[in-house]
């Protein structure tokens, strides 16, 4: 039968992979019947349903929408990082799981509630919040003018699912320029387990100046306690990097606990010469169009929203293009080190995982580069994903990448390969690409400004090195 069919192929999906190691690893998978109501859904009638409940995950098979007899067999899974909660049932001996899907499948919060559950059953669930290792408490940064001015509107909707997981958040949001930094500066880390951000690449910034600030200046030591971001901002080159630029994936990977998130040690870039002090920078330095983009998009603010960005790159090329002229200095990996480097970082990536073996050696490694000219835009980047694909989020070095004068259409075929299918550009001769350990960019005009985190950055010369794993994030696990 279609059931029976359905139940061995049951079994031999929950064999394909050894349990992780919970509170419970002997326990054997039991398997018993009752049924399942969908509350999230619209058709919420009550199913028989067959579940095996094992170390690694619910399955749930019910027939649904039977007809003359006849019925499909619907499977659902719940896997111990999704469960947020276990709660009691309108009826006697039933529970409600809500759960936060993770991808392959489409992240949404599910809602089920489960008749004729044995008490030990019940009790093996409710082992699943502790197992996921999930934070218990969190400081939340919130900006409330970031993109649209949706930060507020963005933590109402996560706040719920914090809320729902047993975490316990302290929000602040923020009123002026700086207020995240203070905050963070003043906050006692040790009664935390994380700081999240609901904002855009300026307010990260500020948070990671505040935990940097707030390890009272010990040198070398990373800021332990991670940090977590829900996008709300208006690129968001951060969130793209080290989790999903999407609330509901955002949040899933910090409450996913270990199943969700790795709490990975992270490179910073240490900047130099701007304002005669040291700024720490998370995404990037851009330098060029960049630059001038940061300067005119906070007067766009109002009438573009998340879009002020895209809007004014526009208007800068479409208004033709205006080269810089300088010199950029660096020390650059080649051979295996460069190899080896140029990969895609993501989940337990190899490549990070070889480089932490060992700390590198105190200074900067690699032969030293010049290039001298006229370029349409400049870059160094830490966190990126699409026109320099091949960043790394603990590597202890850096891409530079520069596009030298050209017209608008040679540009545009650039950022368009870019776009389309990252990694093509960098073998296009018009695109100069390096993996560096330190960098420096001399303007020839002291007028010329910078992009540092999104933020406009003034100064006539700037200086770039790695602070090595200075940082700690919920790097997306999925």
């Amino acid at each position: 039968s279609c059931e029976s069919a359905a139940m061995a192929f049951l079994w031999q999906d929950t064999s394909l992979s050894p349990p992780p190691q919970l509170p419970f690893p002997s326990e054997p998978e039991e398997v018993w019947t009752g049924s399942v109501r969908a509350l999230h859904s619209a058709l919420q009638a009550k199913h028989g349903a067959k579940m095996l409940l094992s170390a690694s995950k619910l399955v749930m098979l019910s027939e649904a929408f039977p007809t003359f007899g006849m019925g499909y067999v619907r499977r659902r899974e719940i896997t111990p990082g999704e469960l947020l909660k276990v709660g009691d049932g309108a009826e006697r001996n039933s529970i409600v799981l809500s759960a936060l899907t993770h991808p392959p499948e489409a992240c949404k919060l599910r809602n089920y509630e489960l008749s004729d559950i044995p008490a030990p059953l019940r009790a093996r669930l409710a082992h699943w919040a502790a197992a996921a290792q999930r934070p218990k408490r969190v400081l939340v940064l919130v900006n409330p003018t970031s993109g649209h001015k949706r930060g507020a509107q963005v933590w109402a909707e996560a706040s719920g699912l914090f809320a729902l997981a047993g975490v316990s958040a302290t929000t602040v949001h923020t009123q002026r320029r700086g207020h995240a930094f203070e905050t963070v500066l003043r906050a006692d880390l040790a009664n935390l387990d994380g700081v999240v951000v609901v904002g855009g690449d300026g307010t990260v910034n500020e948070v990671v100046s505040g935990l940097l600030a707030n390890r009272r200046g010990v040198p070398g030591q990373t800021a332990s306690i991670p940090l977590g971001i829900i996008p709300a901002g208006t690129d968001g080159t951060f969130v793209k990097f080290v989790s999903h630029n999407s609330l509901l994936k955002a949040t899933a990977v910090i409450l996913g606990g270990k199943w969700g998130h790795d709490r990975l040690p992270m490179d910073l870039l240490s900047v130099r010469g701007i304002g005669g002090e040291e700024r720490l920078a998370a995404c990037g330095v851009g330098w060029g169009v960049p630059g001038r983009v940061a300067q005119e998009s906070e007067g766009l603010r109002d009438m573009f929203g998340v879009y002020r960005y895209t809007a004014s790159t526009v208007r800068n090329i479409a208004g033709g293009i205006r080269a810089v002229e300088g010199t950029i200095k660096m020390r650059v990996l080649d051979g295996a080190a460069l190899a080896s480097a140029l990969s895609s970082c993501g989940p337990k990536c190899a490549h990070c995982a070889r480089v932490n073996e060992q700390l590198g050696p105190a200074e900067p490694a690699g032969r030293m580069v010049e290039v001298t000219g006229k370029f349409v835009l400049a870059g160094l980047m830490k966190t990126e994903r699409t026109i320099t694909p091949y960043c790394h989020l603990a590597d202890g070095c850096f891409d530079v990448f520069a596009i030298p004068e050209t017209d608008l259409l040679t540009l545009g075929g650039l950022l368009a390969k870019a776009a389309s299918k990252p990694g093509v550009q960098v073998a296009d001769p018009k695109f100069q690409h390096w993996k560096a350990t330190w960098a420096s960019i001399q303007p020839s005009d002291p007028n010329d400004v910078f992009n540092v985190d999104g933020e406009v950055a003034e100064g006539t010369m700037i200086e770039v090195s790695v602070s090595r794993r200075a940082l700690t994030v919920f790097a997306a696990a999925f």
